[in-house]
């Protein structure tokens, strides 16, 4: 029965990441979400640099566009909110957007919301 079950569970996880790979919006909001985590939670530029497009729009009105407006804002968050972290509650896809439900902890009792776009070719920027 063990083996049966561990069967069943091992097709479910293939047939989903078929499914992923088929689905430009799943693979789009894989994109966003490991760009999500290298920035904002890992803190490192080098990680999340990889996955920026050629125009990068940062909707914090605390950081600048594009890719060192973004260093200088995990370089902030760093120095200032070093145990800050963010757990991606749900990823919804639309073509090329994906938004992003996320509880932001940088102090405790905190929350909010961020949405971001990933464009064709497995980019990202935020929108």
């Amino acid at each position: 029965m063990d083996k049966l079950v561990g069967t069943v569970a091992a097709l479910l996880l293939l047939g989903q990441a078929a499914q992923a790979a088929d689905d430009p919006r799943e693979a789009n909001k894989q994109t966003v979400m490991a760009f999500y985590d290298a920035a904002i939670n890992q803190k490192d530029f080098a990680a999340a640099e990889k996955y920026l497009g050629s125009h990068y729009t940062q909707h914090n009105p605390n950081a600048a566009d594009g890719p060192q407006g973004l260093k200088k804002f995990l370089d902030f968050l760093r120095d200032k909110y070093p145990a800050a972290h963010s757990e991606i509650r749900q990823a919804f896809a639309d073509g090329d957007y994906v938004i992003l439900h996320v509880l932001a902890v940088r102090e405790p009792n905190t929350a909010g919301v961020s949405r971001s776009k990933a464009s064709a070719g497995a980019r990202t920027g935020t929108a």
